[in-house]
C-alpha cells in the first residue's frame, strides 16, 4: 500500500491530458492544488459549479494524502453538489485509495479496471458512487435517477426501451420488424472484457452524512470494510448494467436492477414474451432472435464473469435501506439497519436476481417498473448478522391514534433460487 504515492504526483493522482485547457476534459471545478502539513499533503479541488466532471489518467490516493472536494460554494445546498471523477488510466490499473476523501456533498469515482480501498482509506462525504461500469456525461448531468431512453414510446404502447444509467454500451433503438442477421437490422454492440472489481478491505471505513447513500457497482463487489450511511442507503450490486428509479412503492431510497450487457436491446413485451412472463409480442424474427441468441448469450456471459457481492464487513443504515443485488450474494458479515418512530423504517433486501430491466407498458403489473427474469443464489454464512432492529435510542412520542400512520416496522426480505442460511447464521427483526 505504502507504493501510491502521495498528492499530485504521476502513480499518485493526475489530472487527464488537457484539464484546464481543452472544454470537457475539465469542467465545473478549479484544476487541483496541494499543500504540506501535519506529515500529510492535502489537495484540494475547488468546485464551481453544482456538477462538475473531472477527468484523470490517475486517481491513487496514498496513504497520508487528503483529497478534499471543497463544495463550499454550494453553500446551504453543498449536499447535493457533486463530482464525477472519471478514470482513464492508461496502464489499465484499478484505482487505489489508501488516503482520505472528504467531500460535503457527492463524490462519483468511476474507473473501469476497478477500485480498490485499501484498509487505511477513509470517505466522508454525503453520497459516494465507486463504480467500475461507465457513466455518461449525459446520464451524471440528468441525475443518475432519472431514465434516459434508447427508444421513447410516446404512445405508451411499452415499446419504449431505456438506457441503463451505468454500463450503457450505445446501443442503438433496434429494428423490431425483422431478425438480427438482416442487413437493415442495426448493428450489434461490442461486448469487450468484463470491467473490474470494486473492492472496500478490512480497516477501510466509508461514512455518508445522514440521508446519504454509498452505491457499489462492478461485476464483482467485494465488502470487508465499514460502510455506514444513517438515514440512507447502501446498494451494492453485481452485474456489468445498472437501472435505477426512485423506489415510489418500497423503502425510501432508489431500486436498482442489474443485468449482463447484450447486444441489441428490447422492451418489455418482447422480455415478457421471450422469458414466458406473458405472451405479448409475435414470434416474428426479431423475437426469435433475442429468444435464440440474445437472452442465451447474456445468460452464458452472467456465469462467465461470475457476477457476485460478498459482503466480509459491516454495513450499517440506521433508520435506512440495505440492498445487495447480484446472481450470487454471500453474507458473512454484518448487515445492520435500525427502525425508529416517524416513519424511519430500517429495511434489508438481500436479492439473488441476476437479470433484470427497466420496463414500460400499458399493461405493465402495478409496482416498480424494473422487471426482473433470472435468479441465483443467496448465502447466509456461518456468524453472519442480519438485522433490523428498533432503536432503543429513539425518544420520539407518538400518540397511540397517530402510530398507524407514523410508524413502519423494519423488515429483511431475502429472494433468490436458491438460499442457503448456514448454522449460525443470525436473521433478526424484532422491529417488524
Amino acid at each position: 500500500q505504502s507504493a501510491v504515492p502521495n498528492g499530485l504526483t504521476p502513480g499518485g493522482l493526475v489530472t487527464a491530458p488537457g484539464a484546464g485547457a481543452v472544454p470537457g476534459v475539465w469542467t465545473g471545478a478549479d484544476l487541483p492544488t496541494q499543500a504540506q502539513g501535519g506529515g500529510r499533503t492535502t489537495v484540494t479541488v475547488r468546485q464551481t459549479e453544482q456538477k462538475a466532471i473531472l477527468n484523470w489518467s490517475s486517481f491513487n490516493v496514498g496513504r497520508e494524502t487528503n483529497l478534499h472536494f471543497d463544495q463550499g460554494a454550494g453553500g446551504a445546498n453543498a449536499s447535493s453538489w457533486t463530482a464525477l471523477n472519471r478514470v482513464t488510466d492508461p496502464s489499465l490499473a484499478p484505482s487505489r485509495i489508501l488516503g482520505t476523501i472528504k467531500a460535503e456533498g457527492q463524490v462519483y469515482v468511476i474507473n473501469k479496471n476497478g477500485i480498490i480501498f485499501g484498509g487505511s482509506s477513509q470517505i466522508n462525504v454525503n453520497t459516494f458512487v465507486a463504480s467500475s461500469l461507465s457513466l455518461s456525461d449525459e446520464q451524471f448531468r440528468a441525475g443518475i435517477n432519472k431514465q434516459l431512453m434508447v427508444f421513447d414510446d410516446s404512445l405508451g404502447s411499452g415499446a419504449s426501451i431505456a438506457k441503463p444509467q451505468f454500463g450503457y454500451l450505445g446501443q442503438q433503438s433496434p429494428n423490431q420488424s425483422v431478425g438480427l442477421d438482416d442487413p437493415s437490422q442495426v448493428a450489434g454492440a461490442i461486448i469487450g472484457d468484463a470491467p473490474g472489481d470494486v473492492r472496500i478491505e478490512a480497516g477501510a471505513q466509508m461514512t455518508m452524512a445522514s440521508g446519504g447513500k454509498a452505491l457499489i457497482f462492478a461485476p464483482h463487489v467485494l465488502n470487508s470494510g465499514r460502510i455506514s450511511a444513517p438515514d440512507g442507503q447502501v446498494i451494492m450490486a453485481a452485474g456489468e448494467q445498472i437501472y435505477l428509479t426512485t423506489d415510489q412503492f418500497g423503502v425510501r431510497g432508489l431500486d436498482v436492477a442489474v443485468s449482463a450487457p447484450m447486444r441489441w436491446m428490447f422492451d418489455y413485451y418482447h422480455m415478457a414474451t421471450v422469458t414466458d412472463q406473458g405472451n405479448w409480442s409475435s414470434d416474428n424474427d426479431y423475437t426469435l432472435g433475442l429468444k435464440n441468441v440474445v437472452f442465451p448469450e447474456m445468460a452464458a456471459r452472467g456465469a462467465s464473469v461470475g457476477y457476485n457481492v460478498v459482503n466480509n464487513g459491516m454495513v450499517q443504515a440506521d433508520h435506512g435501506n440495505i440492498t445487495l443485488m447480484s446472481r450470487e450474494i454471500v453474507q458473512n458479515g454484518a448487515l445492520e439497519a435500525s427502525t425508529a418512530l416517524n416513519n424511519r423504517e430500517g429495511s434489508i433486501r438481500l436479492r439473488a436476481w441476476g437479470e433484470g430491466m427497466m420496463s414500460y407498458g400499458s399493461s405493465m403489473p402495478v409496482g416498480s417498473p424494473l422487471r426482473y427474469w433470472s435468479t441465483g443464489t443467496l448465502v447466509l454464512g456461518s456468524g453472519s448478522v442480519t438485522t433490523a432492529m428498533p432503536d432503543l435510542t429513539d425518544t420520539s412520542d407518538i400518540e397511540l391514534p397517530s402510530l398507524a400512520t407514523r410508524y413502519s416496522p423494519g423488515r429483511i426480505e431475502m429472494r433468490g433460487k436458491f438460499i442457503d442460511i448456514e448454522a449460525r447464521a443470525s436473521v433478526i427483526v424484532p422491529a417488524g
